[in-house]
């Protein structure tokens, strides 16, 4: 069976599955839009999924392009990155913003690591790799493919540049670079074999 057909199957039951439920792994992140506050207001970035937690900052009526990363088990809130920190706000005062799956490759994406400090930037088709020391490499995808168990938060894809070749595997879930306060809604997992030798590097993925 051709890659192209295997990779059909396997969204096509993700559809189906992220369809049947409220909430669920893969429907993190996408885009949301600031609703219902009055022009003179704003909307809390809480600590906690609570009234009564801190207030970490603010985001103002209409504010639009915030990247929601997650629910509380209630789904009254709404986690969310702002100015790289992680908080929670109402999720009567947020909607969303039509935009495609992440997980159907057409959504571009930005990840990074740590420990060395590396960087892979997703535009449909194409990768772009940074490193500190080193010279930015750009990376077609030779092929894709997903699970055929409905699990579309797991995402592969083959790879291959000047003299480089590779694999990815993106993950929905909560993911910390471990050196900042925000969480993420996509993990990765990225082996390349380079001329400069062969790299196996884990990072978190931003909507870019």
């Amino acid at each position: 069976m051709a890659a192209n057909t295997i990779r059909t199957i396997g969204l096509g039951l993700a559809l189906a599955m992220s369809s049947a439920g409220s909430v669920l792994a893969e429907d993190f992140p996408h885009y949301a839009a600031v609703t219902g506050v009055a022009a003179d207001d704003v909307l809390n970035l809480r600590a906690e999924p609570t009234a009564s937690a801190p207030v970490l900052g603010t985001l103002s009526p209409g504010a639009t392009g915030i990247e929601i990363t997650g629910a509380s088990a209630d789904e009254k809130w709404l986690r969310l990155n702002v100015d790289g920190r992680t908080g929670w706000a109402a999720a009567r005062f947020l909607k969303d913003v039509p935009m495609p799956p992440w997980w159907t490759e057409q959504v571009p994406l930005a990840c990074s690591g740590t420990e060395p400090f590396w960087s892979l930037r997703y535009a449909p088709g194409l990768f772009r790799f940074e490193m500190a020391g080193e010279a930015a490499q750009n990376l077609d995808v030779e092929w894709s493919g997903a699970p055929q168990n409905g699990k579309a938060e797991t995402v592969g894809m083959k790879l291959s540049g000047k003299g480089t070749e590779g694999f990815v595997v993106f993950k929905g879930g909560t993911c910390s670079d471990g050196m900042s306060d925000a969480l993420y809604a996509i993990g990765l997992d990225l082996f390349l074999k380079t001329p400069a030798g062969r790299r196996a590097l884990t990072g978190c993925c931003r909507l870019d």
